[in-house]
């Protein structure tokens, strides 16, 4: 993993919306070189904590600035006293001779970097970022001051999860103790590192069956481990439900919304197909599959269902379109709101999926179903001035601002927007 300066710049550059898209795409670039260096960047603290660390790492006493990033990375309580690296900013071509074998360790001298370069080579800094002035999405105001309106600080999703726990009591995840298992009456589940709970079921004496139900929010995603061992992947206002007897008598699961499923294989006797429910109108569209990954996707506000198979074998029947199919890997099943369905063989696999990897990607898309997209994942309300019929090649990272992704579209000519408090209203 090679990190440069320049690199710690543009992070910092796009975590504050200063970088300009060639930046970012050299950003992208670096990001796209291996999984390592995207997982390094999520690490990068929110910009209100690199600015508390700059006033911090501006001071004399270095315990306490010490003490400050304990704050913001707990982690860091394990380390020993003489693993310490100096806290001041040494000279810019010798802070970077320093490796460290863990990357959280990594990522926290990479903040003090940041600091420090911030506070102490601010000629370097503004120089890095000094651009043409970008097109920019306007941002109207309510305030009488002349300030942006709440709409500019639009954030894109974050890990977020509810359970529904047996008693109809909402659990939100954020508040279970990392590494912890927490027994909450009939279940367990234990958060494991970024964005994953492990979710159990404890046999209950009484062999009463019960429901369970795993939500995300707007702008929220997460990933499932089930009782089986099989991954499920939420991505935003997406569902998913499964009983008590799940692993045990059936392995059956109810989706809303999309999610992209790594089913396990199960040993021993007592084998159970894995298998996925939609609900669409009055139909059902039904995959079964053992040992497979695919995406599935069926929002309430789209009007095609798709299941999308990436390996193994699954088999599809739809009650709507009395449809009951073989799929092969490549192939992604689409059910219309007509209720037409077609097979699609060889289907772009880097778009069906490419929300899992933390991105957009639109390869001749709607632009009404772009926005549903952006919508979902920024928890914005999408308003039309008027509806242009125009579809769109674009993308980027889910992680960047609303207003980059935006002025990228923006830059083809056919479409502008407003951002206003939490609406994203669409002109032609």
């Amino acid at each position: 993993m090679s990190v440069t300066p320049k690199i710690v710049l543009l992070a910092l550059g796009r975590i504050f919306e200063q970088n300009n898209p060639s930046q970012d795409n050299e950003l992208d670039a670096w990001l796209d070189q291996s999984p390592g260096n995207r997982e390094l960047l999520e690490e990068f603290p929110d910009p209100a904590t690199v600015v508390r660390a700059s006033i911090e790492y501006g001071e004399i006493d270095d315990a306490a600035a010490w003490d400050k990033l304990v704050e913001e990375i707990p982690s860091l309580e394990a380390v020993p006293k003489k693993q310490l690296f100096p806290l001041r900013p040494a000279p810019l071509r010798t802070r970077w001779s320093y490796h460290f074998s863990r990357r959280w360790l990594t990522a926290a001298a990479l903040m003090i970097i940041i600091a420090g370069t911030a506070l102490c080579f601010p000629k370097v800094f503004s120089s890095l970022f000094k651009h043409e002035k970008p097109m920019t999405v306007q941002h109207p105001s309510p305030n009488a001051g002349g300030e942006a309106g709440a709409g500019s600080y639009m954030q894109p999703g974050s890990y977020r999860l509810l359970i529904t726990l047996p008693d109809e009591t909402l659990l939100d995840v954020a508040s279970i103790p990392k590494k912890d298992t927490c027994i909450f009456n009939d279940i367990t589940v234990r958060r494991e590192g970024r964005g994953t709970l492990i979710y159990r079921l404890i046999d209950r004496p009484d062999k009463k069956t019960f429901y369970n139900q795993l939500t995300t929010p707007p702008g929220g995603w997460y990933t499932v481990i089930l009782p089986d061992g099989s991954k499920v992947c939420l991505n935003a206002a997406s569902s998913i439900g499964f009983s008590s007897s799940f692993g045990k008598q059936e392995r059956d699961v109810t989706l809303q919304g999309e999610a992209y499923f790594e089913v396990a294989r199960q040993e021993g006797d007592h084998l159970f197909p894995f298998v996925v429910k939609i609900t669409r109108g009055k139909g059902t569209v039904k995959t079964t599959a053992a040992g497979t990954l695919f995406n599935m996707t069926a929002y309430a506000d789209e009007t095609v269902v798709r299941t999308t198979l990436l390996k193994g074998t699954a088999h599809v029947e739809d009650t709507t379109a009395a449809v009951s199919e073989d799929l092969q890997a490549g192939d992604q099943y689409a059910l219309n709101a007509d209720g037409k369905s077609t097979i699609l063989h060889h289907t772009d696999i880097v778009e069906a999926i490419a929300w899992k990897n933390d991105r957009f990607v639109f390869h001749d898309r709607m632009l009404i179903d772009i926005m549903r997209q952006i919508g979902r994942w920024y928890d914005a309300t999408i308003v039309y001035q008027d509806t242009p019929r125009i579809s769109l090649v674009t993308g980027g990272q889910r992680s960047q601002p609303v207003r980059i992704l935006l002025q990228r579209m923006e830059v083809t000519g056919k479409v502008h927007f407003t951002i206003e408090d939490k609406r994203i209203i669409v002109t032609h």
